[in-house]
């Protein structure tokens, strides 16, 4: 086989799939748009995700993010919290000498 056939089977095998949607109704297409406004996100990838996890392929992203850093969550103190405010409250400030 020659270079330029490989090339276009290899382009054809890894084609990524397209599905066409048609009749939706007004409520179902108004939830998906609002879903993907609400989560700054393009409506492909708002579906993209429902489907994954209707079918479950997919999990819940922000429950298993929540996994990921839950050793972390919560295990601020108030002093904590205030001594790190503290410590980086010149980072709010603008030096005008450092911009001349």
């Amino acid at each position: 086989m020659n270079y330029f056939l490989s090339q276009n089977k290899l382009k054809h095998e890894l084609k990524v799939k397209s599905i066409t949607l048609h009749g939706l109704d007004d409520k179902l297409s108004k939830a998906i748009r609002k879903k993907a406004a609400e989560e700054n996100k393009s409506l492909n990838k708002v579906i993209k995700q429902l489907l994954a996890k209707a079918l479950g392929l997919e999990k819940d992203i922000t429950e298993s993010r929540r996994k990921e850093f839950e050793c972390f969550l919560g295990s601020w103190s108030k002093d904590d919290l205030e001594e790190f405010n503290n410590n980086t409250k010149d980072l709010n400030t603008v030096d005008e000498d450092d911009w001349k």
